[in-house]
């Protein structure tokens, strides 16, 4: 498995809500860029003011994806 980098991975995040919102403004304070998507979109447009981005709908976000849950691993061991 290959490790995910800032430099190397696009991410696409679903769901910005009390977990979700903090798990990906750390992705974007780390480096990452970030596209999110949510059903309420105000919820993914809290992350602009980061970096992020804000996806119209779940198929505009990145194709080559990253589960949320390998990214957050992955930030917890730098």
């Amino acid at each position: 498995m290959n490790p995910i980098t800032p430099e190397t991975n696009k991410l696409g995040f679903i769901g910005i809500g009390y977990m979700g919102r903090p798990i990906a403004q750390r992705m974007l304070e780390s480096g990452f860029q970030l596209t999110a998507y949510d059903r309420n979109r105000g919820k993914a447009e809290e992350l602009v003011r980061y970096g992020g981005t804000v996806a119209v709908g779940v198929a505009a976000l990145p194709s080559s994806w990253t589960s949320c849950c390998r990214a957050f691993q992955a930030m917890k061991l730098s």
